[in-house]
């Protein structure tokens, strides 16, 4: 895999809007505006990330990277406990060169920290004490709202009282058939909405969704939920038109990590060369588990629930994950019977 790629962060950003409503008037939000509200967002953060850091020393951004031309935006500091790192680059790219070195320089100084991106292409990467700190607490309260009116959509009662009756839920080779997160993920939906801004059309992504079969307890299917990927939007088949959705308060995928064995991650292979000999990471009763060369100190794993980030293998032998949970492709771990 070619690792010198941009990725485009797919941000739902209202740029300068000129939309036509059904009276003529026009809505117009202007690049100062959305500038304006960037600015209110990231002092916001910048404020609740300060809370953290106890008469920090600044970070030099030149003790982190070298590519100091991609990089738009940067603030960095460290008390001798904590510290933390805000940065954007330009255009709101991620550029794999330069995040690979803000996550190395990182999980060089520490074994776990958390790592945070914003609406505005801002990445956070930040150390405490407990690494506890959640998306909503740091981020979400500081999401600036378009200046305008707006009314919001609900899935209807008669719907949600027919999801209620479900007693099993299936998705993939999974089941959820405890009543009480049952329970939990049907309140997720019945408080889910879809916000409709005056004078502007509705704007979904269009990414496919999963589905997760609710089932009654004679084992009839009441509907299907779609749910997507980010874990905050989802529809009842049964109301579904095409590329749409309601935004949910909580992310449900809480919900599912708490029903199911499942434990949603993502992981990242920064090793540019590595020595060719087998590298064990991890051993249960029955097996061994090796890289196959020894870069256990650039795999890093994303837990994307709580945003901790971690090496693979220190996950792996301090119980984060275990083999059974852990999403593996191009041969990244090579798995040896014991004799």
């Amino acid at each position: 895999m070619n690792k010198k790629y941009l990725i485009v962060i797919a941000i739902v950003i209202i740029g300068l809007l000129f939309i036509i409503t059904p009276d003529k008037k026009k809505v117009v939000i202007t690049d100062e505006e959305l500038k304006e509200m960037e600015n209110k967002t990231v002092s916001c953060i910048e404020t609740k990330l300060n809370k953290y850091i106890n008469n920090g020393k600044e970070i030099l951004l030149s003790d982190i990277t070298d590519k100091k031309d991609k990089i738009e935006y940067f603030k960095a500091f460290d008390d001798g406990n904590n510290s933390y790192i805000m940065f954007k680059e330009h255009n709101g790219t991620y550029e794999y060169e330069v995040m690979r070195d803000f996550d190395l320089y990182f999980i060089n100084k520490y074994d776990i920290y958390q790592k945070f991106n914003t609406n505005y292409g801002m990445t956070i990467l930040i150390h405490t004490e407990n690494n506890d700190i959640s998306y909503d607490e740091l981020i979400g309260s500081c999401t600036a709202k378009l200046p305008i009116e707006y009314r919001t959509e609900n899935i209807p009662v008669l719907t949600i009282n027919k999801l209620r009756k479900t007693t099993k839920i299936v998705f993939g080779d999974k089941e959820i058939t405890d009543k009480k997160i049952i329970d939990k993920l049907i309140d997720v939906v019945a408080g889910s909405s879809k916000i409709f801004y005056k004078g502007m059309n509705h704007a979904y992504l269009c990414d496919g969704p999963a589905e997760m079969l609710m089932y009654d307890f004679n084992n009839k299917l009441i509907d299907t939920l779609y749910v997507f990927g980010d874990g905050r939007r989802l529809i009842p088949k049964s109301m579904s038109k095409g590329c749409e959705y309601f935004d949910t308060k909580e992310d449900y995928r809480k919900i599912i990590e708490e029903g199911t064995n499942t434990i949603y991650h993502t992981y990242v292979d920064y090793a540019e060369v590595c020595a060719s000999a087998l590298e064990l990471i991890y051993e249960d009763s029955n097996y061994k588990y090796y890289f196959s060369c020894i870069k256990s100190d650039y795999v890093l794993i994303n837990f994307t629930l709580n945003n901790r980030v971690m090496k693979l293998k220190y996950a792996l032998n301090n119980n984060y994950i275990n083999m059974d949970q852990l999403i593996t492709y191009n041969n990244l771990i090579i798995k040896e019977k014991k004799n």
